[in-house]
């Protein structure tokens, strides 16, 4: 797909208007259970399962391509770009603290069609790329440390031995497979998310395979999996919902946090000698694509639904829904102004 962001927007679109429509009450089928778990339960743990894999399979590659030196720069934005949206929902959410972490996420397929569309030629786009992917996964695993479901360590010990038997096994493709689902059932049971599991096997993957299983799974990626996912969790009743501190700190640290953190951390990282502003990108471009980091939805959507439900749960699509419009616009305007051509 040239560029997947219209789906994923047009994807989340869609259920909002499901939501609010005549229709609403359909909606609810995603709560129908199927095997024990409701299909929007099915959804979040199979299918993200699946995006965490493909992310892990970027940042691996990412690694590779950059090398150690700008892969530092990335690592030191990335922080910067979770540490101050997190702090700044604090400020405004103090009674809510478990969400600090819902803003810290940047949505890499959004950002980056988002980058597409905005300026085709950028150089931008393995920075974009590579500071999502560690948000995404950062993310993630703050959800899993800090709110774990009842730590079980005995299912985790399990889990580190079989993490190094994949390392031994794991330049055999086909041990992939069985080590994902025990990776998968050992999470759930040691009380952290399963869908970490993705991530975990990615890791695995030989360095040989890297570039073609990306490949081909970015399709699938982006033309189901995340819009499905948007499709199960992005609807909401707009009536009667306010963005409350929940949602406002969620708007406020995507919106003004991402990009502020992303660039104070960068220029530190220019100061530490960790990197240099590539000559190829002008400051006014590499502020936009601080802006764009302030697009936040998939993992976002999937660390809410794991903290919230009813109010607070709508409160936090709305921030996420409008820090995210605002960060896209900002970033538009920034674009505009500097003269790109806008497709």
């Amino acid at each position: 797909m040239r560029n997947p962001a219209a789906l994923l927007a047009g994807a989340f679109l869609l259920a909002l208007l499901w939501a609010n429509s005549p229709w609403s009450a359909s909606y609810a089928l995603w709560q129908a259970r199927l095997a024990g778990l409701s299909l929007r339960g099915w959804i979040d743990e199979g299918l993200m399962t699946a995006f965490l894999f493909w992310v892990g399979l970027e940042l691996k590659e990412s690694w590779q391509r950059s090398g150690p030196a700008l892969f530092s720069l990335v690592g030191l934005a990335a922080l910067g770009g979770m540490l101050l949206p997190g702090a700044l929902y604090l400020l405004v959410s103090p009674k809510e603290p478990r969400g600090f972490g819902v803003p810290m996420v940047t949505d890499v397929a959004l950002s980056l069609g988002a980058l597409s569309w905005l300026a085709p030629q950028s150089a931008l786009r393995p920075l974009l790329g590579g500071l999502g992917v560690l948000d995404d996964l950062g993310g993630l695993f703050l959800l899993a440390f800090f709110y774990g479901h009842g730590l079980h360590p005995f299912w985790l010990i399990g889990l580190f031995l079989l993490l190094g038997i994949g390392f031994w096994l794991g330049h055999l493709p086909w041990t992939l497979g069985p080590l994902g689902l025990g990776c998968w059932l050992l999470l759930e049971r040691a009380g952290f998310q399963p869908a970490l599991s993705g991530a975990l096997v990615a890791s695995l993957v030989p360095s040989t395979l890297l570039a073609s299983w990306r490949t081909r799974l970015t399709p699938w990626i982006e033309s189901l999996v995340v819009p499905l996912f948007l499709l199960a969790q992005g609807g909401f009743p707009l009536r009667g919902v306010g963005l409350g501190r929940v949602g406002l700190g969620i708007l406020l640290g995507l919106w003004l946090g991402k990009p502020l953190g992303i660039l104070l951390a960068s220029g530190l990282a220019f100061r530490l000698g960790w990197g240099a502003w590539p000559s190829t990108l002008s400051l006014r471009e590499g502020i936009a694509g601080a802006c764009l980091g302030g697009i936040g939805l998939t993992v976002s959507l999937y660390l809410a639904a794991s903290l919230w439900q009813g109010t607070l749960l709508d409160q936090a699509r709305l921030g996420l829904l409008l820090g995210s419009l605002l960060s896209f616009g900002t970033a538009w305007v920034i674009v505009r102004w500097n003269g790109f051509k806008v497709l």
